[in-house]
């Protein structure tokens, strides 16, 4: 039995072994903020993603900023946002002024549900200012980005894609990314790809890249010549890109590995009663692999009960339309009953490709054992 001294932790984040002599030269050579392992890995993720231009930053909360700067989003505007998932996509709004719009999500992927989208699209048909919608490929999970493309044009979007965790993830045969105005990816160390802190903000527009460069630069572009409007400082560090720059190496082959452990998952965890599945596809990456719990069980203990046993299970992202601060300014929403269903039914299991069938089946079997306790 494993104890808080032998913990099986949620995950082991990728550090490549090769990382660690060119940090060292990076570090000795002193040039260290956005140098030429920074320009290589915009250049290796583009090449990776399809996408014409990237631009490495500090954080994907920072990429995810930056995108509805380059967009104009402020006050007068509105953006759409799936109600289950990470503060960091509706803090971004909140901080440019714009007003979110929570969308509830689809019970079994968890992403944005697109018929409630569809409906809340056609309520805010007159609205004066922009309309933006950010939606995100929950852990890896590829949303339906053809059927939100038609959306969009037919309501007059923008579209901000918030694929945090879904390096690597694909919807029909695509890299995500490229189904929209900018996209944003996140690696912290959670991520299949990771910097430390990190992220990529990404665009196929030419005219939205350099307006991207300029705003994560101080108002410059990267050869910090003619000044032309105010800026952040959202640069990413040289070795920060050099872990991402051996990560994209073997990326593919590490999420096979995760694909294969879902495969695990899933064959030993059907025996369990009162648990729910997520949905596969074939393009998930599997950044974060999160089942739902009855309502009889209570999520709460068990979680408590698990990690005191030694096995880091975690509950998952929040419903935010129902977090005190959003309750206070926009009043309870009645719209959402997924997201409040997996914000507090739901828990993430130990998962990375470093896990193989025997920490599924520690994870299993005391599973199963404490949810016969309660």
């Amino acid at each position: 039995m494993l104890n808080k001294y032998s913990m099986l932790y949620l995950y082991k984040p990728h550090i490549p072994k090769k990382s660690f002599d060119d940090i060292k030269k990076a570090l000795n050579k002193g040039n260290l903020v956005y140098g030429d392992n920074c320009k290589k890995f915009e250049s290796d993720f583009s090449n990776y993603q399809n996408i014409k231009y990237s631009h490495a930053v500090s954080s994907g909360t920072a990429a995810l900023h930056l995108a509805l700067l380059a967009l104009e989003v402020s006050n007068d505007d509105i953006v759409f946002v799936p109600d289950f998932t990470w503060s960091s996509t509706v803090n971004v709004v909140e901080i440019v002024g714009a007003t979110p719009i929570f969308i509830d999500v689809d019970i079994n992927n968890y992403c944005m549900d697109l018929n409630h989208l569809d409906s809340k699209l056609s309520q805010y048909e007159n609205h004066p200012g922009q309309k933006i919608i950010l939606p995100v490929h929950q852990h890896g999970y590829p949303l339906e980005m053809k059927k939100l493309k038609k959306l969009a044009k037919e309501n007059k979007c923008f579209v901000v894609e918030d694929a945090a965790c879904a390096i690597g993830s694909e919807f029909s045969n695509t890299k995500v990314g490229n189904f929209s105005d900018i996209a944003c990816f996140s690696f912290h160390p959670r991520k299949v790809l990771t910097t430390g802190e990190g992220g990529m903000v990404a665009t196929n527009n030419s005219m939205l890249s350099k307006k991207l460069r300029r705003l994560l630069n101080h108002g410059f572009l990267s050869d910090m010549k003619e000044y032309k409007f105010p800026g952040l400082n959202y640069r990413m560090t040289e070795s920060q890109a050099i872990l991402g720059i051996h990560g994209l190496e073997d990326l593919d082959e590490r999420i096979n590995l995760r694909r294969e452990l879902k495969n695990e998952y899933f064959e030993s965890l059907q025996c369990i009663k009162g648990i729910n599945l997520p949905e596969d596809n074939l393009g998930h990456n599997w950044q974060t692999f999160l089942i739902t719990l009855d309502n009889l069980i209570n999520r709460d203990e068990l979680v408590n009960s698990l990690n005191n046993k030694g096995i880091n299970i975690v509950k998952g992202s929040n419903s935010l339309s129902s977090l005190d601060f959003f309750i206070k300014k926009y009043g309870s929403n009645p719209e959402v009953p997924n997201s409040v269903f997996i914000s507090s039914q739901g828990i993430s299991l130990p998962f990375c490709e470093a896990y193989s069938k025997k920490e599924v089946d520690l994870v299993v079997e005391n599973l199963e054992k404490e949810i016969n306790n309660i």
